[in-house]
């Protein structure tokens, strides 16, 4: 049994629910076409089940991870807010972490990505924030604009408070 406290538990389920319900809604829909519909539902159901679990275990493993480096690298700086994210490079979300200090807003993405890299942007430099809808459906989406005129877009959960917790810091 996994000894966890009630927020990872919440993530984990979160994080279970969140990925496995979709995966599991489109696999039924592919084994239905291929199989029939009952082998199709049962196969859904499981793969999505399957599917959920590994990415909660993934997730709270790289939640932990990055809890870690807060207290080994961002130990100079207090962390106002933090949690899991994408920043879109490309065409490829790079998996990892955001976090937001006073003085900066920090990305570092995990190793398990082909273009792994860290983005720093200093609060000074961030000119407006806002949020956005991935495929103009999901709405996850923060986009930080900065003064040079570049945009940076992250896919993160909670967009709301992290465009709250920015704003208070550039306002």
């Amino acid at each position: 049994m996994m000894n966890v406290n009630d927020s990872n538990f919440k993530f984990f389920i979160r994080t279970f629910l969140l990925s496995g319900i979709p995966f599991g809604s489109i696999m039924s829909i592919f084994y239905m076409i291929s199989d029939g519909f009952f082998d199709g539902i049962g196969r859904g159901i499981l793969g999505g089940i399957f599917f959920g679990f590994l990415m909660a275990l993934f997730n709270l493993r790289q939640r932990k991870k990055f809890k870690n480096y807060i207290e080994d690298v961002l130990d100079t700086e207090t962390v106002i807010y933090d949690g899991e994210a994408s920043s879109l490079k490309r065409f490829e979300a790079v998996g990892g972490w955001l976090f937001l200090t006073s003085d900066s807003l920090l990305f570092k993405s995990h190793k398990l990505n082909i273009q792994t890299h860290e983005t720093e942007i200093d609060i000074r430099e961030i000119a407006t924030v806002t949020t956005g809808k991935t495929l103009k459906i999901v709405p996850n989406k923060l986009i930080i604009e900065k003064i040079d005129g570049k945009t940076l877009k992250f896919t993160v959960n909670n967009r709301k408070v992290w465009v709250e917790k920015i704003s208070e810091l550039i306002n």
